[in-house]
């Protein structure tokens, strides 16, 4: 997140500790820690939406893996099948030639 506003976080952090050994701490203090927590609560919205892009793009995604798993588990199954079935073939082929059958 390259536009977190952390300076101008940094500096009002700044204002409040220069503040504290004055007499006007107790009136800018207030404000100054509303626009702090402001400022944080904003960036954290932008992370939740960004946060809840990126899940719903990974969900899509799995949801595609799972597809192509599927598809090639059954691919898998077919080629296995049809490699049992050559085998089979093969042991008639050869039997029949060891009981003399043209």
């Amino acid at each position: 997140m390259s536009d977190f506003p952390k300076d101008k976080i940094a500096a009002l952090i700044k204002k409040l500790h220069d503040l504290e050994g004055s007499g006007v701490a107790d009136r800018h203090q207030p404000p100054l820690m509303a626009e702090i927590h402001s400022l944080i609560a904003e960036e954290q919205a932008k992370s939740a939406d960004k946060l809840e892009q990126q899940t719903a793009r990974l969900v899509e995604e799995t949801i595609e893996l799972r597809r192509l798993t599927r598809g090639l588990y059954f691919f898998t199954i077919a080629v296995a099948g049809f490699a049992v079935i050559q085998i089979i073939i093969m042991l008639l082929e050869y039997c029949s030639k060891l009981h003399g059958s043209p």
